[in-house]
Order: C-alpha cells, then sequence, then structure tokens
C-alpha cells in the first residue's frame, strides 16, 4: 500500500483536543502512503495529547509548535504570526525530498500555501469547516480577512477535498469543481463504538457533546431544554464538552443544573462509546459543520442524532432513516423536534440503520479505499 517514491508534509492550523482524533487518521493515512512523512503540527493545547500520533504514525520529522490565543487583539496577532512564521521555517527546512504538502484544516495558512507553490510542490487542501461562517458567527473581527484567504488557498491549491457533495453548494465551492475530490480522514473504530446497550432499554436521556462555542448552537439548546422539560419533565440531558461558552450555559441552565441537566465537562475519548450507549438522543443544533466525529460515532452506537441540515450531515444522514433532520436550530424547533422523536415506536429501527450505515461506509479499510484513489489519480 505504502508507495516509496511518494513523500509528503502534513501541515495544520491551531489544534485543540477536539482535533487529536481527527488529525491521528488522516497522519495514519498518510504514514501508510508515504515512504516519508513529515509533520507540522501547530497545537493550540500544551496538555493535548498527541503521543497515539507519534506512536502509531511515526512521522519521520515532527514540528510540534505551541500556539496561544489571548483576549488581547494585539498579542493574538502576535502570537498567530509567531506560529505561522515559525511553521514556514520547518516547512522549507524539510522540503528538499517532500513532493506532496497536505494542508489539513488549513484554509487561512496562507503564507505557507505560497511558500508551498513557489517551491513548486502539489499542494492538497481537505477543507472540513466553512472557517468564514465560525468566525462570522462568533463575530470575530478578523473573518473578512481570512475570507480573503481562504478564497486564495482554494485558487492555489492543486486538489480540494470535501466531505460530501452538499459542502460544495454549502461551500459555495462550485468554481473550484474540476479539482474537487470527495473524501474524508473519519474512520471509526465499530469494535469499540458499538450498540451495547439497546435504544429501549435506555434512560430518557438527550444531550449535547462537543465544543462549547458558538458555531455548535449550544446556547440554542441549553435554552431549549425549558421548554422540553415543560412537555416532558421525565427527561434528562447531559451537556459533554468544554469552551468559552460554559460559564453562559451554567447562567442560562441555574435552576436546572444537577437535578435535571449535567454538564460532564470534556469527555475522554475512551469514555465516549459508554456515554454515548447511555443517550436516547443526541441533538447537534450547529450553525455550520463539516462532518462532525460525534455524529458518527454516536450512530455507531446506535444513538439516533438531531441535526441542522449543515456540511456533510445532511449526506450522512437520512431523515427519518437513520436520524433526524430538523429545519433550523431555534430553541422552540429543537423542542418540538426531540419531543416528536421521543415519541416514535421505530426508534430501535433508526438505532439499527444508523449503525448499519457506519458499518459500511466508515471502517478505516474504506477510508483508506477513498484516499488511494486520491493520491492514484490525476492530482498526482
Amino acid at each position: 500500500m505504502r508507495t516509496k517514491s511518494r513523500n509528503g508534509c502534513i501541515i495544520t492550523p491551531p489544534m485543540g483536543n477536539a482535533n487529536m482524533r481527527p488529525l491521528y487518521n488522516i497522519s495514519k493515512i498518510c504514514a501508510m502512503l508515504f515512504s516519508d512523512l513529515q509533520l507540522i503540527l501547530i497545537s493550540s493545547n500544551v496538555e493535548a495529547d498527541i503521543n497515539p500520533i507519534i506512536d502509531n504514525c511515526k512521522p519521520s520529522i515532527l514540528n510540534l509548535i505551541y500556539y496561544s490565543s489571548p483576549n488581547n487583539y494585539f498579542d493574538k496577532i502576535l502570537f498567530y504570526t509567531y506560529s505561522q512564521l515559525k511553521s514556514v521555517f520547518f516547512l522549507i527546512k524539510g522540503s528538499r525530498n517532500k513532493k506532496i504538502y497536505v494542508f489539513y484544516l488549513a484554509d487561512t495558512l496562507l503564507l505557507q500555501m505560497i511558500v508551498a507553490k513557489i517551491l513548486r510542490k502539489k499542494v492538497l487542501l481537505i477543507i472540513g469547516a466553512d472557517v468564514y461562517r465560525i468566525m462570522s458567527v462568533k463575530r470575530d473581527p478578523f473573518a473578512i480577512i481570512f475570507k480573503l484567504f481562504i478564497y486564495i488557498n482554494y485558487a492555489l491549491a492543486n486538489r480540494l477535498i470535501v466531505y460530501s457533495p452538499n459542502m460544495v453548494n454549502e461551500y459555495n465551492l462550485k468554481k473550484f469543481e474540476d479539482k474537487i475530490s470527495f473524501g474524508y480522514e473519519h474512520a471509526i473504530d465499530i469494535c469499540s463504538f458499538r450498540i451495547e446497550k439497546y435504544i429501549n432499554e435506555r434512560s430518557l436521556t438527550i444531550g449535547f457533546i462537543g465544543r462549547l462555542s458558538e458555531e455548535k448552537g449550544v446556547l440554542n439548546f441549553a435554552k431549549s431544554i425549558s421548554i422540553i422539560s415543560n412537555i416532558n419533565p421525565n427527561i434528562n440531558f447531559i451537556i459533554g464538552g468544554d469552551g468559552h461558552l460554559r460559564d453562559a450555559i451554567i447562567d442560562e441552565l441555574r435552576s436546572l443544573m444537577n437535578h435535571k441537566v449535567i454538564l460532564v465537562g470534556w469527555i475522554p475519548y475512551d469514555e465516549l462509546p459508554r456515554c454515548l450507549n447511555e443517550l436516547r438522543l443526541l441533538v447537534l443544533p450547529s450553525y455550520t459543520e463539516g462532518l462532525p466525529n460525534i455524529v458518527l460515532e454516536a450512530m455507531a452506537c446506535g444513538t439516533p442524532v438531531l441535526a441542522t441540515p449543515v456540511g456533510a450531515i445532511l449526506d450522512i444522514i437520512e431523515d427519518g432513516e437513520t436520524g433526524f433532520i430538523m429545519k433550523n436550530n431555534s430553541p422552540q424547533c429543537i423542542a418540538e423536534n426531540v419531543s416528536h422523536i421521543l415519541g416514535r415506536s421505530n426508534l430501535k429501527e433508526i438505532s439499527e440503520n444508523a449503525r448499519a450505515f457506519i458499518e459500511q461506509n466508515f471502517t478505516f479499510n474504506e477510508t483508506m479505499r477513498k484516499w488511494e484513489e486520491i493520491f492514484n489519480g490525476n492530482f498526482m
């Protein structure tokens, strides 16, 4: 499977804990397809566990850059500039025998893209999110600048990888469709993520698991809880994950905390299957998405997912068959959908359909097959 003449480098933007599993997957894929692999990793969390990447993917060169994002805009620019220049330094230093540069979720890394093109490297850009939309939802003042960076990077890249056809339309990528391929780094361990408890044996608990950030719509979910509780007071709620909206969520749910709602914080990867097997329903009311791992992991555990029709979700979840799609993420819409779903008599069938879909489409072998097609195609 490994091609000895194929050497490459993976370049990342700042990556936190939530990104480590997907990064592990793409690193493992490239390690199997390349004879020599350099990884330039910008980490936004000093405590992020990169050991699985080092131990199992064995990059020939690992360049680790720690990036801090302070609240002060001047310091933010300073830290950003430092991490970019250091990344470029490592890129140039290791470029001698590298033919392919994989920009992983690195839509905004314009300086690195320009340097890679000057060095006449083949650049493959994996688009995992609508970065401009995320920044806009967060009201980031630098959003318009990065929108320009993103467009230039799309134009310069030799190949754009997106997760599904819906993302082409949603991200306005039709003008680049001649160099778009479909692929994903998602590979679910279906032995660990499996149905341990049938859906009708689980307690009446619904949950949100993800980054506690604006683009995830988690505040809308928090606001929907009081509405849902008025409809059915027997439902309990779990919110898993961490992020800067934690305090706002606590303020919103103060009267319901502990007896109706539990904030469990960051859930270690090894504990996710057990947690997902306790849920009757997972809710993901995002404003924008790529292809969230948590959706696939929940489906593998037979946990139905209720999500907004954004990113690749619309191509993964068939409404009423493998999960549920809601029209919007307003608290009222979330509450109405939850009430309707929990009253359905065929949840067990939907749970089993979701599991079967993951078994057919998201094993490591299936993921590898798609990447072999990409690297063996006209891109080379």
